[in-house]
């Protein structure tokens, strides 16, 4: 149950998350956001491996998976995460990522040898047709554009490869500390070289005054949920621990509604969509007792 509710606290602080990078990313891009963010999370995740350092801990197969879920995650799945929020918003970017533990669990069933049960199943179907709900435009609405869509199915394959390799080195190192913070290294390199190949429009402004403010909270927020996720992985497994953290769509709306009311609309379809998504909740925390 511990893990469970790790999840679900994960679930709340990436919910928060997604309003202050919403509010940042209209004063910087979103390599900007990433960087500023991994500029305030790197260094704490270090010093608290620094203070809690374990001579097992420095395994290259466990570093090698963590790199890897850095690059997927940190780097390359945060950053379609920032230009999905401003471009398709938070109501409709937020939902379409819970479509990750669909397919986390899916890799976990093929790769990881775990076999969640049917109320997990159950659990995990109904999330995913919630967040499909949530997704619907109604009439009035403004219209999505079509070459953006992309974007956050992309971020949900990117997150669901991460912690998949997360877990994987887990499984060797089984430190959620040195999991998240060799990640988060992992991510800011692989950005770092990536510059010399991005596009004008793309590269950092570290300029802006309030950019600097949203993201730095954006930062400290992703290293207490990353940090909360990876005990819930490590506690409970890939299959009950995503789905839960999955739930970010009830708090990310909710705050959407109460603060981002200028580019943000609650429709009945997001209603329908948050009490599927409350049920399937409610079989997997049964499934975890």
């Amino acid at each position: 149950m511990h893990g469970a509710a790790l999840a679900l606290g994960a679930s709340v602080t990436f919910g928060v998350f997604s309003l202050f990078a919403r509010r940042g990313r209209q004063h910087a891009n979103e390599v900007t956001g990433v960087l500023i963010g991994l500029f305030v999370s790197v260094p704490l995740f270090w010093l608290g491996v620094l203070l809690n350092w374990q001579p097992h801990w420095w395994n290259l197969e466990a570093i090698v998976y963590f790199a890897l879920a850095g690059f997927f995650g940190s780097a390359v799945g945060r950053t379609l995460l920032f230009r999905s929020l401003h471009e398709v918003g938070v109501a409709r970017t937020v939902p379409i990522i819970s479509a990750t533990p669909l397919l986390s669990t899916t890799l976990a069933y093929l790769f990881l040898g775990e076999r969640p049960g049917a109320h997990l199943w159950a659990g995990t179907f109904l999330i995913v047709a919630g967040c499909a709900a949530l997704a619907i435009r109604e009439e009035g609405e403004p219209k999505l554009n079509p070459r953006t869509l992309w974007m956050p199915f992309a971020c949900v394959a990117g997150h669901a490869l991460s912690l998949i390799f997360r877990k994987s080195g887990m499984m060797t190192v089984p430190s959620p500390l040195f999991a998240s913070a060799t990640a988060s290294l992992a991510g800011l390199i692989f950005l770092a070289i990536s510059l010399r190949f991005l596009p004008a429009s793309l590269l950092p402004d570290f300029r802006q005054r309030w950019a600097w403010h949203y993201f730095t909270v954006c930062g400290l927020l992703n290293l207490a949920g990353f940090f909360l996720l990876n005990y819930a992985l490590h506690l409970a497994g890939v299959s009950i621990a995503v789905p839960l953290n999955a739930t970010s769509p009830l708090v990310a709306l909710l705050l959407s509604y109460f603060f981002l009311r200028d580019v943000e609309q609650v429709t009945r379809w997001i209603v329908s969509g948050t009490v599927s998504i409350l049920l399937g909740v409610a079989l997997i925390s049964w499934q975890s007792q």
